[in-house]
């Protein structure tokens, strides 16, 4: 199935009404399942092997009395350690939510958040106060932050999660089977124990953000992927406290994405997994989430913002990055063309297209392929080297072509290839062309491919001679703004800058 099968599978229980029925715990949980055909298209034999729904365990009488003052004690441990957050985050207006996994730019010896850490340089530097936060069990201490984040340690509230016995067996028997005409309606096989699993690991950030913002009361929240576990016991845990959320744009939001496109039938006041207010790139990205809704809609606005990574590399707003830069390798200067190939997390067999491997193969000699790892590739670079044919190591580089920034990369790049990045629209505004490839990506693109905005190559000579073509003509359409006059103004419309505030 394509990324559009799974959408209009999706349309399907919505307007048959089945969507607005599925409530747990007091929450219309139907955003968990629209996240799960992100899993079914990227891997579907993993997402479909057989696994059980968990087992509800109840403990004895003398366990569920030890366990009940055990938890009194660490709701107790749990205070006290938010309690002791930094000054800096119990007072911030603005907070930003970040993860280990965001640090992916070095600069100089520091590791950037690019999503968060231009958002926080912006707004301090117009005297908003602002604190950027972080999970113990999605930090590692050796990237050394170039925006320092405060690291909240979860020792205490998983414990207090593993004595939550009532709650998590409330959770896990309040979805014990698909429910009935869901799988008929949809054509989808939904995996009850995946389904058991988000459920319980989006209520355990619930209660430990809960917790949080008993005491710490920002005006706003940014993070990047609502959908992801932690973020949406987030989301969840600041709508019942009245903090706005706002969701960053991390890549494209095409035609089809499940969860920012084709919400059909959004109830009135929302969705309580969905956030307030989703900051995107350009307008092209902001219509997608509003035309392919039904009717009219007051919640969960797009609102257009810009990218300020980008923005800060083009110097429309104050950044430090030329200071720090790291040198690109010396023998990339000698290349005749520089491939820039951004790689997706895929499985092995889907990960390098055949006309990738064959370019490679053909392509002159003189050519340099820089294979960029997607940041949840789990693989090793000499696997990947393999999937590529076993080029010569003088032709092929991986380690710095992941290492250093994107945006660098795309400053010496001559062309762009990918099976559906997003780096496609990021490129664009380097004056870089993008060549689509692969199946997946044909789909995904169709759209911007008829429009003639990439090319597509379905075999090595057709992607050598896309490479050796000259620039694809655009529509004027921006799919990214960057000017600080469209942040600023969006700023504004999230009421956390004022129009005379420079």
């Amino acid at each position: 199935m394509q990324i559009r099968d799974y959408v209009e599978s999706l349309v399907k229980a919505e307007r048959n009404g089945l969507a607005q029925r599925l409530t747990i715990d007091g929450v219309n949980v139907w955003p968990i399942f629209r996240a799960q055909t992100i899993s079914m298209f990227r891997n579907p034999a993993g997402y479909f092997k057989t696994a059980n729904p968990h087992q509800i365990v109840s403990p004895g009488i003398v366990q569920s009395i030890s366990a009940y003052f055990k938890r009194k004690k660490l709701s107790r441990d749990l205070k006290s350690q938010v309690n002791a957050l930094p000054s800096e985050v119990k007072s911030a207006r603005v907070l930003f939510f970040s993860r280990n996994s965001n640090h992916t730019d070095l600069i100089g010896s520091k590791y950037i958040d690019r999503f968060c850490d231009p958002f926080y340089d912006y707004l301090r530097s117009k005297g908003v106060s602002c604190a950027k936060i972080e999970l113990s069990s999605n930090y590692e201490s050796s990237k050394i932050r170039k925006a320092k984040s405060s690291v909240f340690d979860e020792t205490i509230a998983k414990q207090l999660w593993y004595f939550s016995h009532d709650e998590r067996n409330r959770l896990i028997s309040g979805l014990t089977e698909v429910p009935a005409g869901l799988e008929t309606a949809t054509g989808l096989k939904f995996g009850v124990r995946h389904l058991q699993s988000a459920l319980l690991e989006i209520w355990y950030y619930r209660m430990l953000f809960s917790a949080i913002f008993e005491q710490v009361k920002p005006e706003v929240v940014f993070y990047k992927c609502y959908y992801e576990h932690d973020a949406a016991g987030l989301t969840l845990a600041a709508r019942a406290a009245g903090i706005t959320t706002v969701d960053i744009q991390h890549g494209k939001q095409g035609e089809y994405h499940p969860m920012y496109s084709h919400f059909t039938t959004v109830p009135d006041k929302g969705y309580d997994l969905l956030p307030d207010f989703f900051w995107n790139w350009g307008e092209p990205s902001a219509k997608r989430i509003s035309e392919t809704r039904s009717g009219s809609c007051d919640v969960h606005v797009p609102v257009v913002g810009g990218n300020l990574w980008l923005s800060q590399w083009k110097a429309e707003i104050p950044s430090t990055l030329n200071e720090d830069m790291e040198s690109l390798p010396a023998e990339w200067n000698s290349a005749a063309k520089r491939i820039l190939f951004t790689l997706q997390p895929l499985d092995e067999d889907e990960m390098v297209p055949d006309s990738v491997k064959d370019a490679i193969r053909c392509a002159p000699s003189d050519w340099l392929w820089l294979i960029r790892r997607h940041p949840m590739q789990k693989l090793g670079d000499e696997r990947i080297i393999e999937l590529l044919g076993n080029p010569p190591s003088e032709r092929v580089n991986i380690k710095e072509a992941s290492r250093l920034p994107l945006y660098q990369l795309l400053k010496i790049t001559d062309h762009h290839i990918t099976q559906w990045s997003s780096v496609v629209f990021e490129a664009g505004d380097f004056g870089v062309k993008s060549t689509i490839t692969g199946t997946k990506g044909a789909s995904v693109y169709s759209t911007y491919l008829a429009e003639g905005m990439f090319g597509y190559a379905g075999t090595g000579t057709e992607l050598i001679n896309s490479i050796q073509a000259g620039p694809i003509e655009t529509s004027g359409v921006r799919y990214i703004e960057t000017s600080e006059t469209v942040i600023h103004s969006a700023m504004e419309r999230l009421n956390i800058l004022k129009s005379d505030q420079s």
